[in-house]
């Protein structure tokens, strides 16, 4: 992501987001173009020899990932630049999937005897 692009223009994304918000045709258009962007994204990873699958996930994530970060960017009081909200989001979405597969590989472990045949009478 070019988060170099971004910085120094804060303020006038937010005044850009204000508008689009208030706007359900302009809400609609900036979807399209995001989802645009994530299939653009699955297109050259795949072209880059990435299964289809892994490419549409992770074009998807891509999307996610960026306009989560520059929507928590442009909601802070603080100064930090967007790279480390970037980082922030993937961080947090890094750590959920890390969770939900160690949560699934503990849900998918065999049955232990007592578990198989039942309390012991």
């Amino acid at each position: 992501m070019a988060t170099n692009f971004f910085e120094g223009h804060r303020e006038e994304l937010r005044a850009r987001r204000a508008i689009v918000e208030t706007d359900p045709g302009l809400r609609e258009r900036d979807l399209r173009k995001q989802s645009d962007m994530a299939e653009a994204i699955a297109r050259a990873l795949e072209g880059d020899g990435l299964d289809p699958l892994s490419a549409a996930v992770a074009g998807k994530l891509a999307i996610t990932i960026s306009s989560t970060a520059i929507a928590h960017w442009l909601d802070a009081a603080d100064d930090r630049p967007l790279v480390e909200h970037v980082r922030d989001v993937r961080d947090t979405a890094t750590d959920l999937m890390a969770d939900r597969v160690q949560r699934r590989s503990l849900d998918s472990e065999p049955a232990t005897d007592a578990q198989e045949t039942g309390p012991v009478s």
